[in-house]
């Protein structure tokens, strides 16, 4: 898994991120200078996994969540799949 961050270079934030492993796949978890995002990767498309108050199953799920904003949910499938 790679996370890119785009910054400038003067931009010394400290923004952590860790990927653990969970029944069904990973859990992407990054600090943004604004907010948070968590990132569900299920490792197949059977998989049935479920972190941090949100369940994916064959797409990857992402919870964006800023600062006085309302949490954005996304759901990454291939093309053609269904629920």
């Amino acid at each position: 898994v790679t996370l890119y961050r785009p910054h400038q270079a003067t931009d010394r934030s400290e923004q952590q991120a860790t990927l653990r492993s969970v029944a069904g796949g990973y859990v992407l978890q990054a600090t943004l200078p604004d907010g948070s995002l968590t990132a569900l990767l299920p490792a197949d498309d059977d998989a049935l996994l479920r972190a941090d108050g949100i369940t994916a199953q064959g797409a990857i799920k992402l919870r964006l969540e800023r600062r006085e904003q309302a949490a954005q949910i996304i759901e990454v499938r291939e093309r053609g799949q269904r629920d």
